[in-house]
């Protein structure tokens, strides 16, 4: 069964792949299932099909481009580069990584950051949706990096008041979007180990930063990283 999906999922590529910018197919497809939701991926593409094909989509694709310059001749040449990797891939949630790069302008700029998918719901997943904001809070209090960047005096008394309250600057810009911004590295006892980009605050000090964290692994959240975990489906073994 699992190779003659394989085989019809590899037959309609091209047609889910429609419109999208120079894909590139090479290199071994890697499949994961999580109940009739299914992924291929490599480092160049990510696609998810569903039990109705119609639906499925590309969760990332490799991109490579260079502007037309056939409007503005002599102007610097535009290029854009944007590459992936699958980081973990837990229950519904897809984690992977993305890396852009971009030169034309008055200088190169890039960046990685870390996106986690919830292929269930079809929306961009939060450690929120699995995880209680308390033990977030605890977790993200603790880290040294963020310690250091907590507002003098500031009261904070929810997870929304430290991600508004900790002053990156000038290294890293806090939000309520870097909840998104993770994928699961490793499992120690009953704590998943949990890996967060934050993004820069300034072109200065544009560099990549990971933080790590503990969070308490209960309900589903735990049948999933046990089966990752035996699978070899997180951060420690996808992107070493």
């Amino acid at each position: 069964m699992q190779k003659h999906f394989l085989k019809l999922t590899l037959l309609l590529l091209p047609t889910m792949l429609a419109g999208q910018p120079n894909p590139d197919l090479s290199g071994f497809l890697q499949p994961y299932s999580f109940q009739k939701l299914h992924i291929l991926f490599n480092d160049k593409l990510a696609v998810v099909v569903g039990p109705d094909y119609r639906n499925s989509f590309v969760l990332y694709s490799e991109e490579h481009s260079c502007a037309d310059q056939s409007m503005y001749p002599g102007a610097p040449v535009a290029i854009q580069n944007f590459t992936y990797r699958m980081l973990s891939l837990v229950g519904p949630i897809a984690s992977y990584a993305a890396d852009m790069y971009f030169e034309g302008g008055a200088h190169p700029t890039g960046g990685r950051t870390y996106f986690a998918y919830d292929i269930a719901r079809k929306k961009p997943a939060l450690l929120t949706d699995f995880f209680r904001k308390d033990d977030i809070l605890h977790a993200l209090r603790n880290d040294p990096f963020l310690k250091t960047k907590i507002v003098p005096n500031a009261k904070i008394t929810s997870l929304d008041d430290f991600l508004l309250k900790v002053d990156g600057s000038p290294d890293v810009r806090l939000s309520p979007a870097v909840l998104g911004y993770f994928a699961f590295h490793h499992v120690r006892g009953n704590q998943v180990a949990v890996r967060i980009s934050l993004p820069y605050a300034t072109e200065a000090y544009r560099h990549f930063t990971e933080i790590g964290i503990y969070l308490p692994m209960s309900g589903n959240v735990a049948a999933w990283l046990s089966d990752a975990t035996r699978d070899h489906r997180l951060m420690q073994d996808l992107a070493p």
